[in-house]
C-alpha cells in the first residue's frame, strides 16, 4: 500500500512538473541566474515584504539578490492557496563558479499550501540569489500573492545545521550547507539536547559525504537525508533510536552500524545501496547474522540488505519474515527452512531479480503484496497450509501457472494481477472464495478445479475455459493437461529455462518443456536483471591499442551494441571491426554537444567494417552495430533459444597525418625526412642520407731534431682538432698519441724522444658534434730520425 501510495504521489509531482508550456518551464536553464537583471534587496531585523507580486506570461520568472545586513537565520517564503505550480531555487556565488545551486522548495511548509519556504543562514554582507518561478504562467499569470524574507530569531545556525527549540529541546530543522563536507550533529545547544532531525531536514542536498548522529539525537524523522546521493556513511552514537522510513533513502551508504539503543530501524528499508548490517552485541531487540537483521532471539527475520549476496538461505529456527524484509533486494535465490510459519506483508515487494524461492509447509498466509513486482519469479510453491492470499500479493510476476490449495479459504482482489506468462491456474478444493477481482489483467487460458467449485463459477463468469479436475471412483485421467510447475532451469535475459510438467487433472508428471528467456529490460541503457549494458564508452588513447570481444545484448526486439568513442584530439581516426555476423548493419554517427546529424553513414558489413573520419578534440563517434540473421528474425522457435550474440573484435588506430621535417646530414650522423603524426605523434624515417665524410690533414711533413721531431701539415677547416701518433715501429706498435684540440694549429714539435732514432709518425683529424666525435682516415705515415 505504501508503495502505492508512492507511486501516485510521484506520477502528481511529475504531472505538475512536466505537462506544462515548455516554453515558459521554471525548469528551463535551471542552472542558469540572471544577475545581472537581479532585483537588489538588503535585509536586516526589519522583513522585507513585496505585496501584490504577480508574474505576466513573458515573464514566469524573477530573480532576487538578497544580501544581509546582520548576521542571522533567514527564511524566504510565500504563501498562496491559489498558485501551486510555484518554486524557488536559492544560489551562492561560487569563487569557481559564478553561481552555485543550493536549495530549492514549491510549498509553505507551515500551511502546506503553494508557494515556498526556504531556510537559511547568512553572515553579515553576505549574499545569495533567488530566483522565483511560475511553472505554469498560463493558469496563474496575473494572480497576486506575497513574498516575504523574514529573520527568524528563535532559530540557531551552527556548523552547517539550524536548530530550533521545542519543549526544552532543540531539533535540525534545516541546513544551509554548501560545500561537500563531513557533517557532524551538535549534542547540545544551550547546554540542551538535541533530540532529533526533522522530517526534510536535510532532503536532495547533495553536499553530506557523511554524517555523525550524536546520543542525545534520538530520532531520525522520515526523509530527512533523502537524497542526499553524495552521502556514503553514516555513524550512530550510543542512544540514537528511531530511523524512520525513508529517512536515507537515495543515500549511497553501503554498511551501517545499529547500536545498542535502536528500536526501530525502519529506514534500511528504502537504502538501496546497502550491503552490511552490524548490531551492538548488546542491543536488547536485534542482532545481525552474516550482515542480515533479526530479532534478538533470531526467530524474525526483520531485513535483507538490498545489495546482499544474490542467493541466500534463511537459517533454521526463523519462525516469521517480516514485511518488507526483501523488499526491493537484489537477491535472485531464497531458499526457507521448515520452520517458518509466517510471512508478513510485501516481504518480496519488487524483488526485480528474484529467480526462484521454495516456500515451506507451515506458512499459513501469503501477505499483501507479498510478490508484487517480482518479474523474474517464474514459479511460486503455494505451500498446503496456506489460508488465504491477500490483496495484490502476486502482481506483475513472472510465473507460468499457480496451483491454490485447498485450505485457502480466500483470494482478496488483485491478488494474482498482470501476470505476463500465466497460462494456468489450478485449484485444489471446492469452497476458496474468489474476490471479483482477484484475477486482473492476465491471459489465462484455462483454470482448472473440481466439479462444481467456485472456480467453475469464477471461470464462467469470467469467459475462461473451465476444466473439471474430478474423477470419479474408479475413472482413469485419459486426456492428460500439463501444465508447468517447478523450475529447474531458470530463464534469463539470454537463456531459455527448463520446468517440470505434470498433468493438472491426476497429477502425472510430464516432460520438461523449454521456455523461452525473458528478455533485457532496459532502463537508461542497462538492464535490470543482468546488468548489461548496451553503450561501451571509450576515451580513444593513442598510447595503446584497442583489441576486444564484446558480445551484443539480444533480445526479441533488437540485437545491438552502441560504442560511443570520446576524441580527445583533432586528426583523422581509422575504425576496424572485424569478426561479425555474416549480415551485419553498422550505423556510424558523429556527434558534436549531442547535437546529431553532423555526419550520418550506413554501412552494410560482412565480416568485416574499415572506415576512416576526420574527427575533432570534443567529437563524439558512435557505432551501432546491429544484427540481422538469415531470415530476418532473432529468436529460434526450434530450439527455444536466441540466436548466439554477435561477438566482434574492434581496434582504433590513427589514420596518419604527418608533418614532414628534413633533417640534413652532419658528420656524425646520416641525414633523413622526418615524418610525424600531429594526431598521435607517431613517426618514422625515409630518405636516408650517409653523414658527412671528414677530410684528413694534407702536407704531412716530419723533421728530425735534438732528440725531437716536428711535424707539419695544412688546416682542415672542418675539424674540431687533430690526433697525432708516433711510433719507432712501422706497424705502430707501442703507438703514443698525441691531441690537439684547436683545428688551427697545424705544427707541433714531439720532445723527450731518444737520440739517433728512426720514428714513424701520423695524424688525422677529428669533429665533435652533439656530444658525439667522428675521425677521418689516418694520412700516410712519414718517417725521420732523431738527433
Amino acid at each position: 500500500m505504501k508503495r502505492t501510495l508512492s507511486i501516485l504521489l510521484s506520477i502528481i509531482t511529475l504531472l505538475s512538473v512536466f505537462i506544462l508550456p515548455t516554453s515558459v518551464s521554471a525548469d528551463e536553464n535551471f542552472d542558469e541566474v540572471d544577475t545581472k537583471n537581479a532585483i537588489a534587496v538588503t535585509v536586516n531585523e526589519t522583513q522585507y515584504k513585496e505585496s501584490d507580486l504577480t508574474f505576466t506570461k513573458e515573464e514566469p520568472m524573477r530573480t532576487y539578490k538578497i544580501t544581509a545586513e546582520e548576521a542571522g537565520v533567514y527564511r524566504f517564503y510565500a504563501n498562496s492557496s491559489e498558485i501551486v505550480g510555484m518554486k524557488a531555487y536559492l544560489f551562492k556565488p561560487n569563487n569557481l563558479n559564478p553561481t552555485e545551486y543550493i536549495k530549492s522548495s514549491s510549498l509553505n511548509k507551515e500551511t502546506r499550501n503553494g508557494g515556498f519556504d526556504i531556510t537559511y543562514y547568512l553572515a553579515k554582507n553576505e549574499t545569495v540569489y533567488l530566483k522565483v518561478a511560475l511553472r505554469d504562467v498560463y493558469y496563474y499569470a496575473g494572480r497576486k500573492f506575497d513574498f516575504v524574507i523574514g529573520k527568524k530569531k528563535d532559530l540557531i545556525a551552527k556548523n552547517g545545521c539550524i536548530y530550533e527549540s521545542r519543549f526544552d529541546r532543540y531539533f535540525v530543522v534545516d541546513n544551509y550547507i554548501n560545500k561537500y563536507q563531513s557533517l557532524t550533529i551538535e549534542n547540545k545547544i544551550n547546554n540542551l539536547p538535541v533530540a532529533g532531525v526533522d522530517e526534510d531536514a536535510f532532503r536532495n542536498c547533495r553536499f553530506i559525504t557523511s554524517v555523525n548522529i550524536p546520543s542525545e539525537c534520538k530520532t531520525l524523522q522520515t526523509y530527512c537525508f533523502d537524497g542526499c546521493y553524495n552521502l556514503k556513511s553514516v555513524k550512530l552514537a550510543e542512544g540514537v533510536e528511531e530511523l524512520k522510513y525513508y529517512a536515507f533513502q537515495g543515500t549511497q551508504i553501503e554498511t551501517i552500524y545499529l547500536p545498542k539503543s535502536i528500536e526501530s530501524p525502519d529506514a534500511l528499508e528504502a537504502m538501496l545501496n546497502l550491503k552490511t548490517i552490524t548490531v551492538a552485541k548488546d542491543n536488547p531487540y536485534y542482532t545481525a547474522v552474516n550482515g542480515v537483521l533479526f530479532t534478538k532471539d533470531k526467530k524474525k527475520l526483520v531485513r535483507y540488505p538490498a545489495r546482499g549476496p544474490r542467493t541466500y538461505t534463511i537459517p533454521n529456527g526463523v519462525e516469521t519474515v517480516c514485511d518488507s524484509a526483501f523488499k526491493d533486494s537484489y537477491v535472485e535465490k531464497v531458499y526457507f527452512p521448515n520452520t517458518v510459519k509466517n510471512m508478513i506483508g510485501d516481504v518480496f515487494h519488487y524483488c526485480e531479480r528474484l529467480k526462484y524461492v521454495k516456500l515451506n509447509e507451515g506458512i499459513t498466509s501469503i501477505g499483501s503484496s507479498a510478490f508484487q513486482g517480482c518479474e523474474s519469479l517464474s514459479y511460486i510453491n503455494i505451500p498446503s497450509t496456506v489460508k488465504d492470499i491477500g490483496l495484490c500479493a502476486i502482481n506483475d510476476a513472472g510465473i507460468r501457472s499457480i496451483e491454490i490449495p485447498e485450505n485457502v479459504f480466500k483470494i482478496d482482489g488483485y491478488s494474482i494481477y498482470n501476470c505476463k506468462y500465466l497460462d494456468a491456474i489450478v485449484f485444489k478444493g471446492k469452497r476458496t472464495e474468489i474476490s471479483t477481482d482477484a484475477f486482473r489483467k492476465i491471459d489465462v487460458k484455462t483454470v482448472y478445479g473440481p466439479k462444481g467449485s467456485t472456480a467453475e463459477k469464477y471461470a464462467e463468469e469470467k469467459g475462461i475455459n473451465f476444466v473439471s479436475t474430478t474423477l470419479e471412483d474408479g475413472e482413469k485421467c485419459t486426456k492428460h493437461h500439463y501444465i508447468e510447475t517447478e523450475c529447474t532451469k531458470i530463464p534469463d535475459c539470454m537463456n531459455y529455462g527448463i520446468f517440470k510438467t505434470k498433468c493438472a487433472i491426476c497429477g502425472k508428471a510430464g516432460s520438461n518443456k523449454k521456455e523461452p528467456s525473458l528478455n533485457h529490460n532496459f532502463a537508461d541503457e542497462v538492464c535490470k536483471f543482468c546488468g548489461v549494458s548496451t553503450t561501451k564508452y571509450v576515451n580513444v588513447d593513442f598510447n595503446k591499442t584497442y583489441s576486444e570481444v564484446v558480445p551484443i545484448p539480444v533480445s526479441s526486439l533488437v540485437i545491438e551494441r552502441d560504442i560511443i568513442f570520446n576524441v580527445n584530439k583533432d586528426g583523422k581516426y581509422f575504425f576496424n571491426i572485424s569478426n561479425l555476423s555474416d549480415k551485419v548493419l553498422i550505423d556510424a554517427t558523429i556527434m558534436k554537444n549531442d547535437i546529431r546529424n553532423i555526419h550520418y553513414v550506413t554501412e552494410c558489413a560482412n565480416k568485416s567494417f574499415k572506415k576512416s573520419y576526420m574527427l575533432s578534440k570534443g567529437d563524439q563517434l558512435k557505432l551501432r552495430i546491429r544484427g540481422l540473421n538469415s531470415t530476418g528474425e532473432y529468436y529460434n522457435q526450434s530450439t527455444y533459444k536466441y540466436y548466439e550474440p554477435i561477438k566482434f573484435n574492434y581496434k582504433i588506430t590513427c589514420d596518419h597525418i604527418y608533418k614532414n621535417t628534413v633533417v640534413k646530414p652532419t658528420y656524425v650522423s646520416g641525414g633523413y625526412t622526418l615524418h610525424k603524426c600531429s594526431t598521435c605523434g607517431y613517426s618514422y624515417k625515409d630518405k636516408k642520407t650517409a653523414k658527412l665524410k671528414l677530410q684528413k690533414p694534407n702536407g704531412l711533413t716530419v723533421k728530425g731534431g735534438k732528440k725531437s721531431l716536428t711535424v707539419s701539415y695544412k688546416k682542415v677547416a672542418k675539424a674540431t682538432g687533430y690526433q697525432i701518433q708516433y711510433s719507432l715501429y712501422s706497424n705502430f706498435k707501442s703507438v703514443k698519441t698525441i691531441k690537439l684540440t684547436k683545428n688551427s694549429i697545424t705544427k707541433k714539435t714531439i720532445t723527450k724522444l731518444k737520440r739517433n732514432k728512426k720514428y714513424f709518425v701520423r695524424i688525422r683529424s677529428y669533429v665533435v658534434q652533439n656530444k658525439k666525435t667522428t675521425y677521418s682516415s689516418w694520412t700516410k705515415s712519414k718517417k725521420a730520425k732523431t738527433k
